[in-house]
């Protein structure tokens, strides 16, 4: 039988979190000037391939899952499975074409991944404003992680990558030709889980991801930092019995990189400096600050019905949609949906775009 106390934990969440969204959505109709908006190289870099997660607004940081290399690669080592395999397609700022593949041992684990971001004909904005157009481009990482489970509560993972694109190649701007741009980055995360209430669980997660330098990206003489991004994350995973099960996840992410654009800092001073250098004070530190928050309902864990919602504030460029998704599992194999419902036409991206994933755990 459900647990009529579960239930009623589980109402009080969701109106929490149905109210928060409101709030923000009406607090962002008042509030639409751009404000230092961040500029950042390699934006492809953050994107959230998964489609569970894309499905529960990118809320994946607490979350165990066969996404988790470009979440938190330290929940790799939480996963039930010794192997899996997954396909990723994601509808963005470009197509999003993602493979990845982790392997289990007795305390850790290995994971690769693959991405590739066709970015069509891409239009440049220089730092000049001009603006030139470009051939068929793409962005290409590769992605390694190891993860450690240190005990049945706690895990710890690093990735390295490299990434390469071709943004403006061979385009000529102020005379000079411009070249692929390559580097190299790394994440370091961590995931505490433990058991409450004899089935119930409860996840806390954070990662530091695209630790790099700046990067030049498109216009010479011109470094830009890449999204190096901090993700503190909350998942509680309710099990009501043994066919019903509720997952809800809260994440809080923010950039820090400069608020405003200086090719003298290091990436190392940028990140500590980046949590006291807006112009606007503590407040425009405030609204760098995101917020992905979701629920995935399974039933023997082979059906999945999954929302979620992302808010970024309009001043920083209104990234704010509703998503839903859901997905099936048959035998070893698993495919899930997600479709974003943008709610602000100022965000630069592509509104209601379409999320997939096909994945295989032995």
């Amino acid at each position: 039988m459900i647990s009529i106390s579960k239930l009623i934990s589980c109402g009080i969440f969701s109106v929490v979190l149905m109210c928060c969204s409101i709030e923000m959505s009406f607090a962002q109709t008042f509030a639409v000037d751009l404000e230092n908006p961040i500029s950042t190289s390699f934006s492809f870099l953050s994107s959230t391939p998964n489609a569970g997660v894309n499905a529960m607004g990118e809320a994946g940081t607490a979350v165990i899952n066969n996404g988790a290399l470009y979440t938190n690669a330290a929940a790799i080592s939480a996963l039930l499975d010794s192997f899996g395999l997954a396909l990723d397609y994601k509808r963005g700022a470009g197509n999003l074409l993602c493979l990845s593949v982790y392997n289990q041992y007795t305390s850790s684990a290995l994971a690769f991944g693959l991405r590739y971001n066709s970015l069509g004909g891409s239009t440049l904005i220089t730092p000049t404003g001009n603006i030139n157009q470009g051939a068929s481009n793409y962005e290409l990482a590769f992605d390694v992680a190891g993860s450690h489970s240190f005990s049945s509560h706690f895990m710890t993972a690093i990735t390295g990558k490299v990434f390469y694109s071709t943004i403006s190649k061979d385009m000529i701007i102020n005379g000079v030709v411009i070249k692929p741009s390559s580097g190299i980055a790394a994440d370091i995360s961590c995931l505490y889980t433990t058991t409450v209430n004899g089935t119930d669980k409860i996840n806390i997660g954070a990662t530091i991801s695209n630790i790099g330098s700046p990067q030049e990206y498109g216009y010479p003489g011109y470094d830009y930092f890449i999204p190096t991004t901090l993700s503190i994350g909350f998942a509680y995973d309710v099990l009501f019995d043994d066919n019903n099960q509720l997952v809800f996840a809260l994440d809080v992410n923010k950039l820090i990189v400069p608020t405003i654009y200086n090719r003298s800092e290091s990436a190392a001073y940028g990140m500590l400096h980046s949590f006291n250098d807006a112009p606007g004070g503590v407040q425009e530190e405030m609204h760098e600050i995101t917020l992905g928050a979701g629920i995935d309902y399974s039933y023997q864990e082979k059906v999945h019905l999954r929302a979620g919602y992302f808010y970024e504030h309009p001043s920083k460029g209104g990234r704010t949609y509703f998503s839903l998704g859901g997905g099936i599992a048959i035998g070893n194999g698993n495919l899930d949906v997600a479709y974003r419902f943008y709610d602000n036409t100022q965000a630069i991206v592509v509104a209601n775009a379409l999320s997939l994933t096909l994945s295989v755990n032995l």
